[in-house]
This record gives structure tokens, sequence and C-alpha cells, in this order.
């Protein structure tokens, strides 16, 4: 009966979109793919509506305004609700019928409505885009990476059939309209040769027409609950090229290449747009990076968060452990990777949640290695050599949830003791867990899908608990009522 009435409710709110779209005519920009969707989303708001840019479009006519989808409304509820600039009403019949009620008054009164829509779509199942792709055409289309085992992947037949789905809007852009592509991705890139509409990639450390080179952490002095002063991770540095120019750029309170991929889309969406590459570095510094990607938290007795619990697909995580292996930690910390569930990967979970234990593995037992050396723990023998009692005073491995052992399992076939790991079987229990060994200049990237809710992780390691609403994904009423 619920999955009737979604169904009604889904083929009203497509009809009424379509009659709005086609009153008010606005220039549209979707994105699409797998990896950093909402972030790049975002990023490209922070771009086009900049207090110095969103006076003007590139045809220097007045903006009426720039809408983005909420949070990660990317469905075939969440496009419409964003198109109505309604909020979602959850189970609420009167608050469906009020957003109904919503469209009818947007397609019978002329009223104010946004110049620019910025639209995140995503695909949980085939059909899922390309069902929007009927209605939708949009001016610009941007596609984030998939990677090689993409999230929802479960539910395709192949990699190839998950990346045709992905591509659906981007083979429907208006004739004038632009694409905005990842340079590294050669399937991605295949959709330029059956579109006539012009192109842009972009990528990090790859030949591009916008790409960010030399991207590094940066530091800075905390002062934590003692009164000591500890050097942390602070925030992500870069150099954005474009057009043989080469411009540096700052971003406080996250890290890695995660963050970086979103701005470099943004930058280009803004040059299609014409906008100069001095106000598309301008605008970065109004950009406020959404919560559960990479943000840099502080954490209980002196530790540092790397909250990523938004979601996950191997991908993600192995650039993740990438971003926690070229941290620097302080003499007294460790690091710690808390990883949870990688949700819809089907046939490929077992050897992907491996996979992924190994590299924790080679990461957190090479850093012992070097600190054996250089302590004189380990003269000769390479890893084997770092004893088990090094290893388990320095990095920790914690996982969370049933497939999440899987990474256990990878991590002590690849060589890393079981005392260096902690498993749970929920986020609850971890957090209570880790949240009494954390220590002083410790480093503990929380990672997961949205299954397992590793924002419970963050949230029980975090110092400031009254912002967890500010700082946390899923914090909501809805969520929070939750098991």
């Amino acid at each position: 009966m619920k999955s009737l009435i979604k169904n009604i409710i889904s083929v009203i709110l497509e009809i009424e979109c379509r009659f709005v779209l086609k009153k008010y005519k606005p220039s549209i920009i979707v994105v699409t793919g797998s990896n950093g969707k909402t972030s790049t989303k975002d990023a490209i708001y922070t771009v086009l509506s900049s207090a110095k840019n969103a006076a003007s479009d590139s045809s220097g006519m007045k903006q009426r305004g720039i809408r983005r989808s909420e949070k990660s409304f990317n469905s075939e509820l969440g496009v419409p609700l964003t198109i109505l600039g309604c909020d979602n009403p959850w189970g609420s019949i009167i608050g469906w019928l009020g957003v109904i009620s919503h469209g009818i008054e947007l397609i019978i009164f002329k009223t104010e409505f946004p110049s620019t829509l910025i639209l995140e779509v995503g695909a949980d199942r085939p059909g899922d885009i390309k069902r929007v792709a009927r209605w939708i055409k949009p001016d610009i289309s941007v596609v984030t990476k998939i990677g090689k085992v993409p999230v929802h992947i479960e539910f395709f037949p192949t990699r190839e059939a998950l990346v045709e789905e992905k591509l659906a809007l981007a083979r429907v852009n208006k004739p004038q309209g632009k694409l905005v592509l990842p340079a590294d991705d050669a399937d991605i890139l295949a959709v330029r040769k059956d579109n006539p509409v012009g192109a842009l990639t972009y990528g990090v450390d790859v030949h591009a027409d916008v790409s960010a080179t030399y991207v590094d952490a940066i530091y800075a002095d905390r002062t934590d609950e003692t009164g000591g002063v500890i050097r942390v991770p602070a925030g992500v540095s870069f150099k954005l090229n474009y057009l043989g120019n080469s411009v540096p750029v700052r971003i406080m309170g996250v890290l890695g290449v995660q963050h970086v991929y979103p701005l470099v889309a943004a930058a280009a969406v803004g040059f299609a747009r014409g906008m100069t590459l001095t106000a598309v570095i301008e605008s970065f510094g109004e950009h406020k990076p959404p919560a559960g990607r990479m943000n840099v938290l502080e954490g209980k007795n002196g530790s540092t968060i790397i909250d990523d619990t938004y979601n996950a697909s191997p991908d993600a995580v192995t650039e993740a452990l990438a971003t926690l292996r070229g941290v620097k930690v302080s003499d007294e910390g460790r690091k710690m990777a808390v990883l949870g569930d990688m949700m819809e990967l089907g046939k490929f979970s077992q050897d992907e949640h491996k996979k992924i234990g190994a590299l924790v593995a080679e990461i957190l037992m090479g850093e012992c290695l070097r600190d054996g050396l250089k302590d004189g723990i380990a003269k000769e023998g390479g890893i084997s050599s770092c004893t088990v009692g090094a290893l388990a005073s320095r990095n920790l491995l914690v996982t969370v949830g049933q497939r999440a052992k899987m990474i256990r399992d990878g991590a002590i076939d690849a060589g890393m003791p079981e005392s260096a790991i902690l498993s749970f079987d929920s986020s609850a229990e971890a957090g209570a867990e880790i949240a009494k060994i954390v220590q002083k200049g410790d480093i503990v990237l929380v990672k997961g899908s949205q299954s397992p809710r590793m924002e419970r992780v963050s949230y029980a390691l975090l110092i400031d608990q009254k912002r967890a609403a500010e700082l946390l994904v899923r914090q909501d009423a809805e969520w929070l009522a939750k098991k």
C-alpha cells in the first residue's frame, strides 16, 4: 500500500514539475555519478551564489535566485521536491497534500521562482535516472567519478550498465549545453562521442581543462582539554589550474582529495557559466563543506576525528585511507581506522571488504615498522619484526557490522595481529568503547555506509556534542528516532 501511494505521489509531482519547468524556464544544472555528488552540488551552489556573482548570470540577466537540492534529495521524490521548493513530508499524508497544493499554485499563479536549479540525481535501481531524463533537459550536466566497484552496483548486471544509467541525463543536454566530466574516467568521457554539446574536463593531478595539483594537508596548533598544545590536521590546500593560470586555494575544516574534486568540478561549472578565475577563487572563501565528508572535528581527550560517515564505497574508503596514511600524527598519538559495512556491493562484497582490510594492514603496520625502526624495535625481518605490542600501542583497526568483519579477516590475512583489531556489531557499542581508549594526539578516521550509522561513533568521540546537529550527518528527528 505504501509503495502504491508513493508511486501515485511520484507521478503527480512529475506532472506538476513538467508544467513548472515549462512555465518558469530555469537554467538546470544536474549532478550525477557515484562519488561526491552532494559535495559537488554544494560546491557548485557556493560558486554560483557567491555574493559577487549572484547578481547576474553569464548572459548578464539578473538572477532570480539559485536553488539546490537540500541534503541528498536525489530520488524520484527528492528531485521534484527540490524543483517545487518543498521539504520532505516523510510519512505525512497531509504534508504530501500540501506539497501537491503548492505545485498547483506555482502552475496557476505567477510567483517568484529561481532562475537556476542545481539538482542532484542518484540511481538506486536501473531506470531511476532514465526516468528523470524523460522530463528534465539540463543546461549543464556534471558527472562525478563512478569508480571500479561503485555503490548500488548489486542492483545492476554490470558496471557498464550502471555507467550508462549515470550518463542518461548527460545524453539529453540542451543543444547549447555543457558537459563537465572527470578527466580520468574513460567510460564517462565516452559520452562526448555521442553528444554535440561542449565539454570541460576536470581532475586532480591529471591533464584536464580544469585541474588541481599539489594537494596537501594544512596543520594548525590546537589547545586540548588540559591546556596543552598539539599540532593537528586542519584543512587542505591545492593549486587550481585553468587556461595556463595557477592559483593557490586553502579550504579549512576538511581533508583529502575528496573535497578537491568537488571544488574543481564546481570551478568548471563556473567557467562554463562565464565566470573568471578570480571570481571562482573568491567564491571558494564562502564554501562550507557538507557534514560527514572528511570533516575535521575536535575529539575527546585531545583526539582528532576525520568524520567521513555519510556513505561508503570501495573507492571512497580507499581514498579516505590514503588521506589517513598521509596525515602526520604527533609523537604520543595513534591512527585509528574505524570502518563500518559497505552496502549494496552484491557479489563484490566479500572481496572488496577483504581488500580494504589488506590496505588497512599495509597502512597501519607500515607506520608501525617505521616507528619500530626509529625506536630500535625492529632491526631486520621487515614488517613481521614489528612486535604485536608495538603495533597495538600505536595504530588500531576497528570494524563495525557483519560485513566489516571481512575487513578484519583481510587485515589478519595480510599479517595484522588480532590484538590491534577491535570488532563490534553496532556503531553505538563501538563508539562507547572507543571513547574510553582514545587519547591525546590520536587521529580517528570514521567511515561506513548509511546502514551501520557510523555517525554515532563520531558523536561518541565528539568533544562538543551540543553542536552535533551542525557538525554531523543524520541528526534530524526522523533519523535519530531510528534504531
